[in-house]
């Protein structure tokens, strides 16, 4: 059993190696804080001796483009309504399928509507036939009336009844036009050629006048559309050359600017700008997201010093001069277009050939 006196040895030479232990660590680490702290002073040193180098101004060209969000749309698009109440009868396409100006979409039952054009047909057929005998009665009465074995006024009877049956046949024959029509309202075609979207109703739906049964989409071709501030908008001109970047065509695809709104939206004060993507072989859909990248800025045969060059206080931009004869640099101020990547045009202050200095 270990004695009361071997416990306090004991304890003592654990505390004493925890103080140890401690004092090392405290001074290990105010020697390297002391370590870093040279160092530092030595980079501030490096930094403060190192001396701005100078660029020569010089001549050359630059462009600026900038980029646009953009959407795809179909050049048409249309929701494609029934004209007139009826049963669905037949859906003769299926989405995607490609259709042509006047192909039938959807063919409603026009079961009444052809009962009504027959017996249109039959009253125009029976008119006609009362027309043609009337006609053949005035031609006697004309062939008597002349060998004065008829009175003029039997004439005048027959001639009479050729011109009222002749109305009537026409009245009978606008009517037959109108149920035929009518028949043809019972189709519901393609008003241009495109791709059929979705299907809204199927065979066998009840649809109302006027009720959409389909969308149609012409895709070629398709309208580029972006917004743009006024500011911008100002340094774009119509037909200007641009390119559209989509997801599998990141090189950018030539297109032209084609039509600018001449009102701004009210909500975002921005104008709607369209471009055509011609998309004969259908490999490009409506509803796709786009790039657009226009250049707004050309600087060609400029002035440019570098970003580095060049201290702004306030909105003034200014440039030093390297220490002359005098012995001091000279600060001037000058005027500058936009950055572009990494350069500023110089518009006036500097002369071609002048050195400024970069720090």
């Amino acid at each position: 059993m270990i004695s009361r006196r071997s416990k306090r040895v004991i304890l003592g030479f654990a505390s004493g190696l925890i103080v140890l232990f401690l004092f090392v660590t405290v001074l290990t680490r105010y020697f390297a804080a002391i370590e870093h702290q040279q160092w530092l002073d030595e980079r501030r040193a490096e930094i403060r001796e190192t001396p701005p180098h100078t660029h020569t101004v010089s001549r050359g060209t630059e462009t600026q483009r900038r980029q646009y969000s953009a959407r795809l749309e179909p050049w048409r698009h249309s929701r494609v309504a029934a004209e007139v109440s009826g049963r669905v009868a037949e859906m003769p396409f299926e989405s995607g399928d490609h259709v042509g100006s006047g192909d039938i979409l959807a063919v409603l039952d026009d079961s009444v509507a052809q009962l009504r054009v027959r017996s249109s047909k039959a009253s125009l057929d029976a008119a006609l036939a009362r027309l043609n005998e009337f006609e053949r009665q005035e031609r006697e009465a004309e062939r008597l009336a002349t060998s004065r074995a008829l009175p003029e006024t039997r004439l005048f009877e027959a001639r009479s009844q050729v011109e009222v049956q002749t109305k009537e046949v026409a009245r009978l024959e606008s009517e037959l036009e109108r149920e035929r029509e009518l028949l043809d309202r019972h189709r519901v075609r393609a008003p241009f050629s495109g791709i059929v979207g979705e299907r809204l109703v199927e065979t066998g739906d009840s649809v109302s006048a006027y009720q959409p049964v389909a969308e149609l989409a012409k895709l070629d071709p398709l309208r580029v559309v972006f917004h743009l501030s006024e500011n911008e908008a100002a340094l774009l001109a119509l037909d200007q050359g641009m390119t559209v970047s989509l997801p599998r065509t990141p090189d950018g695809i030539p297109i032209e600017l084609k039509s600018l709104a001449p009102v701004a939206d009210r909500r975002t004060g921005t104008l709607r700008a369209e471009a055509l993507l011609p998309n004969e072989e259908l490999r490009y859909r409506g509803g796709a997201a786009a790039v657009v990248e226009a250049t707004v800025d050309l600087y060609e045969d400029y002035l440019f010093v570098p970003t580095k060059a060049v201290r702004f206080e306030g909105e003034q931009a200014y440039v030093e001069r390297p220490a002359g004869e005098g012995g001091g640099n000279a600060s001037v101020p000058v005027r500058l277009g936009p950055e572009i990547r990494g350069k500023y045009p110089v518009l006036s202050g500097l002369e071609e050939g002048e050195e400024v200095l970069i720090r």
